[in-house]
Order: structure tokens, then C-alpha cells, then sequence
């Protein structure tokens, strides 16, 4: 699965939930604060692991990704790398 993570660091930043976003799968960094995530972990498991890291001030915001016509190209590349990957993963698993 590939989900779009953001997420606002209000109060003084402490990079803890990057971090921990970055042990989770393979990650693309659309933005400063906007990334996407590619893995097996559920929407809820990655909010539970990030949302250890933040604040009452802070937000986070994750969604599956449907549409991907509108992301720059090389981000597009690198879902097409990923489902291939994920792909061939659920091939062998047969």
C-alpha cells in the first residue's frame, strides 16, 4: 500500500516522527512535510507510530493514494518502482 503522510511540526520540531515514518517502508519526499510511504503497515499501525512522536500541536494527515496524475514525474516513477516491486513480492508468495 502506498500512503500519502504529512504532517505539521507546530511546536518545536523534534524529528522523532520522521524518523520513525522512515523505518516504516520505502519513502519518497514530495515536500518538506509531505512524503509518501510505501508499506505493508495498516493506515492505523503508521498513525499509532507517528502520532507517539507529536504533540497536541502538532497535525498529521495519511491517506491511501488514489490519483498520482498530478505528482511530479519522478514521483511517479517511484510508484511505478514500488507497485512492480510489491508485485513481484505477491508473485513469489503464489
Amino acid at each position: 500500500m502506498i500512503l500519502i503522510v504529512t504532517f505539521d511540526l507546530a511546536s518545536t520540531p523534534d524529528y522523532a516522527a520522521l524518523w520513525a515514518l522512515l523505518s516504516m517502508g520505502q519513502v519518497y519526499e514530495l515536500t518538506e512535510s509531505a512524503w509518501l510511504l510505501s508499506t505493508k503497515k495498516s493506515r492505523g499501525e503508521v498513525a499509532s507510530a507517528l502520532y507517539a512522536h507529536l504533540d497536541r500541536y502538532d497535525s498529521l494527515f495519511i491517506a491511501p493514494l488514489t490519483h498520482t496524475e498530478y505528482l511530479p514525474e519522478p514521483a511517479q516513477h517511484w510508484i511505478a518502482k514500488q507497485r512492480l516491486e510489491r508485485n513481484r513480492q505477491s508473485s513469489r508468495a503464489d
